[in-house]
């Protein structure tokens, strides 16, 4: 979860970044919306795409020598067991009650939030002007809207210069749907509030929204009349979450926009743009480590060699090979040319071929047919046993759930009169095709009835997830360390 975390705010930051040093304070606004609402996204979908960094035909012979003399990774991580405690505490269940912790606390913020704005319509009708249901209120922050809500100041006239205006630009706040971008990031910065872009993008939504309305207004009013409006309700403005407010705080910036007449500097190549920085944030945070990479190659069985020098020197009729020469081998017909002979190998190991032998034309040829003596023989045997795959057996749920397992489970041997102490038993067996586990053996014992009371709990873990080799389940060993504190 930690790794996961790390990547989705380096991806957010590379991407506002990229936002604030380029796009922030230009003119083109709905793209800026869309933008901060696909940095949100892209943030929290590129760290889970998990791309190659090598191809599997890549350095083939390096790869498959590298699988063959790595360790065979078939033991588990340690589980510790305390004989004066049976509740181990992890700093890591620590920091997820403290992030659960806030994240409750935020999200009773946004309920209130919530509450607040319902409690100032309740008990009205409201009225109903096309899509919208007007709702009258003293509140100091009205008028505001809030989805397709408008709450109105009675003591403003609609029918006034400066209520037209006002009227105008709530309106396009709920016909844009604004309130739906400010519910999406609240919840996000809800849940991920350990990121701080998240929320700076909140900021940043509230401030485009108000451009976005401000521009709409002024395209049937005079500007600098506008902004004068702005100027003199500045004063006590205040702030709500889930609101879009008409007086809103930041006055310089919208201020700055209504008045600026130039077009954005290379506006096209700016938006393109984000286009390499994206690729950029996919390949720091998606790109799989080359280890995984390498992992991911399959090498085939290495099958019996026979070469052309083996035979060189060795007489007629010797070691069990039949020899025949040109003459009679001309008379064998075509069906029994040595062209080239297959070896036949059970258990789905691929045949080596034999090649055919030439000699010199000055000295009698001689052709060398292996006989049924000779050639390699292989018993049948059942399903192999791996020590090394791609994907370990795993317990369901993962390593934590594994552990959480054994510690719920491990119970100290009765009359134990083991001295104070370390002791780690090692319990070593075998996940078959199916998830079923068998074969379970001490192969680690320190005494003390602790060998015995591992290998009771590893009976009780049930199912497991099968191991994978080139792409089929297969048969695989664990191991699985315990150690038993004795105070």
């Amino acid at each position: 979860m930690f790794p996961y975390l790390v990547k989705m705010v380096a991806c957010s930051a590379i991407l506002f970044g990229y936002y604030y040093c380029f796009l922030r304070n230009e003119r083109f606004h709905q793209y800026n919306r869309f933008f901060l609402l696909g940095i949100v996204l892209l943030s929290f979908c590129l760290p889970l795409l998990k791309l190659p960094l090598l191809t599997p035909g890549s350095m083939d012979a390096v790869l498959q020598t590298w699988q063959r003399l790595s360790p065979a990774p078939v033991t588990l991580d340690e589980v510790v067991v305390s004989s004066n405690t049976r509740t181990v505490f992890h700093p890591q269940n620590g920091l997820t009650w403290c992030y659960a912790g806030v994240s409750l606390l935020l999200s009773i913020r946004l309920f209130m939030a919530c509450r607040n704005v319902l409690k100032l319509k309740k008990g009205q009708p409201g009225k109903r002007i096309g899509r919208i249901r007007l709702f009258w209120s003293d509140h100091p922050k009205t008028p505001f809207s809030f989805f397709n809500w408008m709450f109105w100041n009675p003591r403003l006239s609609m029918h006034s210069p400066q209520g037209k205006q006002i009227f105008r630009h709530e309106w396009y706040h709920i016909r844009q749907k604004h309130s739906w971008d400010l519910f999406f990031i609240e919840l996000v910065c809800v849940c991920c509030w350990l990121n701080p872009f998240f929320f700076l993008i909140r900021k940043e939504l509230h401030t485009l929204h108000e451009f976005l309305a401000d521009r709409h207004v002024t395209r049937s009013t005079d500007r600098f009349d506008y902004a004068q409006l702005l100027v003199r309700h500045s004063l006590g403005a205040a702030h709500h979450p889930l609101m879009t407010p008409f007086f809103n705080t930041d006055l310089k910036r919208r201020i700055a926009m209504l008045t600026q007449n130039r077009q954005p500097v290379l506006q096209y190549l700016r938006k393109a743009m984000a286009l390499p920085v994206i690729a950029t944030a996919l390949f720091l945070v998606s790109f799989a480590p080359v280890k995984k990479a390498l992992l991911a190659v399959s090498f085939a069985l290495p099958g019996p060699e026979i070469h052309a020098e083996a035979f060189s020197g060795m007489p007629a009729n010797t070691g069990g090979l039949q020899t025949t020469s040109r003459e009679e081998l001309r008379q064998l017909g075509p069906a029994r040319q040595p062209i080239s002979m297959a070896v036949p190998i059970s258990n789905g190991v691929s045949a080596a071929t034999i090649p055919s032998i030439e000699l010199p034309p000055a000295e009698q040829p001689v052709v060398v047919f292996p006989t049924a003596d000779t050639l390699p023989r292989y018993q049948e045997r059942g399903p192999e046993i791996f020590t090394k795959v791609e994907r370990d057996a795993s317990f369901p749920g993962g390593p934590d759930a594994w552990k959480q397992f054994l510690q719920a489970n491990l119970r100290f041997p009765e009359k134990n009169n083991a001295p104070a102490g370390t002791y780690t038993a090692i319990v070593q067996f075998i996940v078959d095709r199916e998830g079923a586990i068998s074969d379970i053996k001490v192969i680690a014992d320190p005494g003390y009835n602790f060998g015995a009371e591992a290998k009771r709990v590893i009976q009780l873990s049930g199912k497991w997830n099968p191991a994978l080799q080139n792409k089929r389940v297969v048969k695989a060993y664990r191991k699985q360390p315990i150690t038993f504190n004795v105070s």
